[in-house]
């Protein structure tokens, strides 16, 4: 799972956990894109420099000056966890901020959990804190993985699928597919080992022809 801070308050602010790493893998890890977790990070400093919304400043107008840069804060951002084989990427507003490797973790159940916590155990003495101390998730989308067969994305698995497959068995830098998606998810990675190669011949065929 990840977390971020919203103010950059801390000296790990952008952070990955799982059941291997409870109080997150540390700074310099290879699931991060940034060798740093601090908001400081190059990778972050696409996020923050906002104020609060308009309508919060007018009633609470203590609320002054704009978030750091390398933050999330005071801002509606899309984020992204995509699953494809063993591999999960967490992606903010289009910037890549881990890609983990799940191979080997225990992973129960198949719901999703959104949160707002503080790890500290020290808390703020201002009296608006109650009012202000909030995080907003809105607009969830969950979707399934794409047929890996299905490479025209038209729902059926069918001789006009064999052309894009064999294109993207010899170049995988083609454009998107999987409908509004953005992205080719596992399509053409018909053995489910998270490569495209000449491995996924034989599981396609078995698709065409079953």
């Amino acid at each position: 799972w990840f977390a971020t801070t919203g103010d950059g308050g801390s000296s790990a602010d952008w952070r990955i956990y799982s059941v291997d790493a409870p109080a997150s893998y540390q700074d310099g890890h290879e699931f991060y894109t940034d060798p740093t977790r601090n908001h400081t990070g190059e990778t972050y400093q696409v996020f923050g420099g906002h104020e609060a919304p308009a309508d919060q400043l007018a009633m609470f107008p203590e609320q002054k000056g704009t978030t750091r840069f390398g933050t999330a804060g005071f801002f509606w951002h899309q984020v992204v966890i995509e699953k494809s084989g063993n591999i999960v990427t967490w992606t903010m507003d289009g910037t890549l901020l881990a890609t983990v490797d799940i191979i080997g973790m225990n992973l129960g159940g198949g719901n999703i959990l959104f949160g707002h916590s503080d790890i500290n155990n020290s808390c703020s003495g201002d009296p608006n804190a109650p009012a202000l101390l909030l995080t907003l998730i809105d607009n969830i989308v969950v979707r399934g993985p794409c047929d890996p067969c299905d490479m025209d994305c038209s729902g059926d698995v069918d001789a006009f699928d064999i052309e894009p497959f064999l294109a993207l068995l010899f170049d995988e830098n083609l454009p998107p597919c999987c409908g509004d998606r953005g992205d080719r998810g596992s399509t053409g990675d018909t053995d489910g080992d998270g490569d495209i190669d000449a491995f996924d011949i034989e599981p396609f065929l078995e698709c065409l022809f079953p």
